[in-house]
Formats: C-alpha cells, sequence, structure tokens
C-alpha cells in the first residue's frame, strides 16, 4: 500500500510539472537579431510553444528565426520578423497588425487569426476556427481553412498578389469586404463544405484580375456581392465550377464581368444559380 502511495504522488508531481504555465514575451532586440537570446526579451526568458510573444514598432534589431519555432499566441504590431526560411507555428490566436514579416512559411492554427494591415511576403497555411479580414498585404500563397466555430468577418482592404484559398466548414459565416475593397491579384478556389454561405464583396467591392474557382458540398454556397457589394471580374478571366459539387446557393447577380469571354457553369445536386440582374 505504502509502494501504491509513492508511486500515486509520484505520477501527480510529474503531471503537475508537465502543466506548463504561459508566459507574455514582449521583443525588446537590445541584444541582437537571435530568438535564442533571453536578453531581446522582456521576460528575460526564451518563449517557448506555450508563450505568447508580441512584437512592436520600437525594437533595435529585428527578430530573426534560427530554426523552426512555435508558439501560443502571436502578434505584430510593428517591425519585421524574417522567418529565414523557417516555419513560424501558431496554436493559439494569432494578429497581424501592422509590420512585415518576410521569408519562409506561416503554419497558423488556433481558435482566431485576425488580419488587421501588416504586410506578409511569407507562405501562409492556416486552420482556424475563424478569421477577421481586416487588411494586409500578401504576397506569397495563402491558404485559409475555417471550421466555422464563429462567423469570419472583414472589413475589407486586403490585396493578395498571388494565390488565395478558402476552405469553409462548420455553421457560421464567411465573410470578406464589408467597407473596403479587396484585390485579388492571383487565382481564388473557394470551396464551402458549411450550411452557412460565403460572401465575397458583403458591402463593397472586390476586383479579380485571375482566375475563380469556386464548389459548394453543403448548403450554404458563394455568394459575390451582397448588402450593396459588387464583385467584378477581369476582362479575359473565368468564373468556374471546381470538381466534387454542386449543392447551395450560386448568387451572382451583383457579380460584374468585363470583357465579353464565355463563363461555362455546370452544376449538379441541389444548386441554384441567382442570375437575376442588378444594376451596378
Amino acid at each position: 500500500m505504502q509502494t501504491k502511495y509513492i508511486l500515486t504522488t509520484l505520477l501527480l508531481v510529474l503531471s503537475s510539472a508537465t502543466n506548463v504555465l504561459s508566459v507574455s514575451c514582449i521583443w525588446t532586440g537590445t541584444s541582437s537579431t537571435n530568438w535564442n537570446t533571453a536578453g531581446n526579451w522582456s521576460s528575460g526568458i526564451i518563449p517557448g510553444v506555450a508563450d505568447y510573444i508580441t512584437l512592436n514598432s520600437n525594437a533595435p534589431n529585428n527578430l530573426v528565426l534560427d530554426q523552426n519555432r512555435t508558439v501560443a499566441n502571436f502578434t505584430i504590431n510593428g517591425d519585421t520578423v524574417d522567418l529565414g526560411t523557417y516555419t513560424l507555428t501558431t496554436t493559439g490566436v494569432t494578429y497581424f497588425n501592422g509590420g512585415l514579416v518576410t521569408n519562409g512559411n506561416l503554419n497558423i492554427a488556433g481558435s482566431l487569426c485576425h488580419f488587421g494591415g501588416a504586410t506578409i511576403n511569407a507562405r501562409i497555411e492556416a486552420s482556424c476556427g475563424y478569421y477577421h479580414m481586416n487588411g494586409g498585404l500578401f504576397l506569397k500563397p495563402v491558404d485559409l481553412v475555417s471550421s466555422g466555430t464563429s462567423n469570419t468577418t472583414g472589413t475589407g482592404n486586403c490585396t493578395f498578389e498571388d494565390s488565395l484559398t478558402i476552405t469553409h466548414s462548420g455553421v457560421f459565416y464567411f465573410t470578406m469586404g464589408s467597407s473596403t475593397n479587396d484585390f485579388f491579384n492571383g487565382p481564388v478556389t473557394i470551396t464551402n463544405h458549411a450550411t452557412k454561405e460565403v460572401y465575397m464583396a458583403n458591402g463593397d467591392s472586390s476586383f479579380y484580375n485571375a482566375n475563380v474557382t469556386i464548389s459548394s458540398t453543403g448548403n450554404g454556397g458563394v455568394a459575390f456581392g451582397n448588402g450593396g457589394g459588387v464583385s467584378v471580374l477581369a476582362s479575359g478571366k473565368t468564373i468556374s465550377i471546381g470538381s466534387g459539387l454542386w449543392s447551395g446557393l450560386f448568387n451572382t447577380k451583383r457579380l460584374k464581368q468585363l470583357g465579353t469571354t464565355a463563363q461555362t457553369l455546370t452544376l449538379t445536386g441541389t444548386a441554384i444559380v441567382n442570375l437575376v440582374r442588378v444594376r451596378i
């Protein structure tokens, strides 16, 4: 009995030791560009997988990754973070409010990813509950997977210079462009598995300067233009239906095509296309 008690106590101690507390770490960059230098962080420790890191706009040395790194929450308000061909992984809440992220890859997971004005010259692969699409310049491919744990909202002011892929699931909406224009200069692929719509140009205009491919396997569908918004497809570009679909509503009544390129839409299942002409 005494041996069993000692083993139980030891297991409890070990379990408590693995429950690491999160630490908030602000990048100061006072010593160098090296992540692995404790003196470069306000906390005096090198951030680990459970910690929260913040980059502001007043550090004398910009952060440069020295290897693949993982943190819980990540916020950039200014300055530059150079990923140095490595991957930065986030697992909690991620905010891109300003500044520059360059080189390497961003692997974003967790409950929320907020895009609010940063320039991101790195490939983004994100799988989050929901997003705030409130601005930013995206220079490399962006892949957004939404589980729909809350509504994805977007005021607009996003420019995508490379490809954008949106894969939406769950029980909430995915919305972009409610008050400011969005620009899509690379190909756009939208797949909606959800019961709620993906709304593009939800109040203001969005401009598509490359081909667009859409799919819907749930009942939500995709709407180009909603709440007074207008989607504009550039001359010579196409909008087409991807493989494995379609169900739900495809709303094109506020989609404006420039030029006379023929569009071919092949629908299946319970698909409905809204072609009602609206003066725009």
